[in-house]
């Protein structure tokens, strides 16, 4: 329903994002997204998986499989000034950094853990939404028919149960 209350925007009507940055600001974390997000990097799944204990064992036929870590703070970043300068993307020349799950949670003072998987390959998307009441459910949206069957392409996107499938 607010999909066709919104307007379409072409790629024509998108600003034009330069590359080049001398200000030491972040280019990917814009003003508009800043309120929850400060930097990202990756870790290692199973590197994060041995350092903490999420409940459930690591899936079969998974390692060499990196798991990302969002910021929301700048104060939640590696203490290393080069590894923070590069999680806020200030500089596009140089790769998202890999880091140890201890050293990318070294100033973490909370962390939240959403464990995901795309059994039905399916293309899958994640909205991640800042500014919102604190929640820990994970919404499911699916383009489905309104009652029953399978993944349909062609469908608006929905809310939907974690009991239907995309099969």
């Amino acid at each position: 329903e607010l999909c066709k209350k919104l307007p379409s925007v072409t790629p024509q009507d998108a600003p034009q994002i330069s590359h080049r940055n001398t200000k030491g600001e972040s280019i990917l974390f814009s003003k508009s997204i800043s309120h929850f997000a400060q930097g990202l990097v990756r870790v290692a799944k199973d590197d994060l998986m041995q350092t903490f204990d999420f409940g459930v064992p690591p899936t079969p036929d998974t390692e060499d499989l990196d798991a990302l870590i969002l910021y929301n703070k700048k104060e939640a970043l590696p203490s290393d000034e080069n590894v923070a300068r590069a999680a806020r993307y200030e500089d596009p020349t140089k790769p998202l950094p890999i880091l140890s799950a201890k050293t990318a949670t070294e100033n973490c003072d909370t962390m939240n853990v959403v464990l995901i998987n795309n059994p039905g390959n399916t293309r899958q998307c994640f909205a991640l939404v800042g500014g919102q009441y604190q929640s820990y459910h994970v919404q499911r949206w699916m383009r489905r028919p309104d009652n029953h069957g399978a993944l349909n392409s062609t469908m608006p996107l929905k809310l939907t149960s974690r009991a239907w499938t995309a099969a």
